[in-house]
Formats: structure tokens, sequence, C-alpha cells
């Protein structure tokens, strides 16, 4: 299934996951190695494992990473 996320400029997010769309906040640690997502008053965090103009891999777990790729 298509997942998306959405990262605004200006800190907003939005997620679409086997249809259920959520909108929430997003940060990126000082160090730039975390993720932090917050949306339905949850936060999560990932490892940041590749940061590109094409490309984000996160980590979400010790066995689990998820790579994106830009919509356009």
């Amino acid at each position: 299934a298509n997942q998306t996320l959405d990262f605004k400029v200006d800190g907003t997010a939005e997620t679409v996951i086997m249809g259920h769309t959520t909108k929430g906040k997003w940060s990126i640690s000082d160090d730039g190695k975390k993720l932090t997502l917050e949306s339905d008053g949850k936060t999560s965090e990932a490892t940041i494992v590749e940061l590109s103009k094409n490309t984000l891999i996160l980590q979400v777990d010790k066995d689990t990473k998820m790579p994106f790729v830009p919509a356009n």
C-alpha cells in the first residue's frame, strides 16, 4: 500500500497510511540524527539513516528501516 509523509516547511506534517490521513508536527533533533513526529496525541521518533534531496531512510526500530522518495 502507498504511504506518504508530507513534511512542510512550517513544521507541520501530513501522513497517509492505509487510506487514513493524519496531521501533526515534525522536527529534527539539533544533531540531525532523529526525526520526531507528533500526531493524534502520540509522539514517535525515528533515527535518520539517510537524508538527501532524493531519499529519506528512517530506522523505526532495531530491525525496520523505511525508505521514502519524493512524490514529484
